[in-house]
């Protein structure tokens, strides 16, 4: 069955019918959740996802642009690395994390530390 939103005095919870209970749910990241997500380059997350992958076209690097600010990211501007894979601009995904969400903005992969522990 299907949850349901409701918001109260800025707190989203969610009813769950099948045990008559309500779930709260984190809005956005804490500082420890975000630091555990690491820090790298574009040009160095392309190539371990090139790695991965089991291709390896600098191409890539020009193409790729924030879905926030509609900028290109160079080679050498930091983004955080999530399991999703999505890229941003460090400042453009971390300010989204902590102030307005706690998922993905591409793909909504909750990113909170009790769905998603580091390794």
């Amino acid at each position: 069955m299907a949850l349901t939103r409701i918001t109260l005095n800025n707190e989203t919870r969610f009813f769950d019918p099948e045990t008559q209970t309500y779930k709260t749910k984190q809005l956005h990241l804490t500082d420890s959740e975000l630091e555990s997500y690491k820090i790298s380059t574009l040009s160095k997350a392309v190539e371990l996802l090139s790695a991965d992958q089991d291709t390896n076209d600098e191409s890539k690097l020009s193409n790729i642009e924030c879905a926030f600010c509609f900028e290109k990211i160079a080679p050498t501007d930091k983004i955080r690395n999530i399991p999703c894979s999505h890229l941003f601009h460090l400042a453009c995904l971390d300010s989204w994390l902590t102030k307005f969400n706690c998922c993905c903005p591409s793909c909504r992969f909750d990113l909170t530390i009790q769905h998603n522990p580091p390794i």
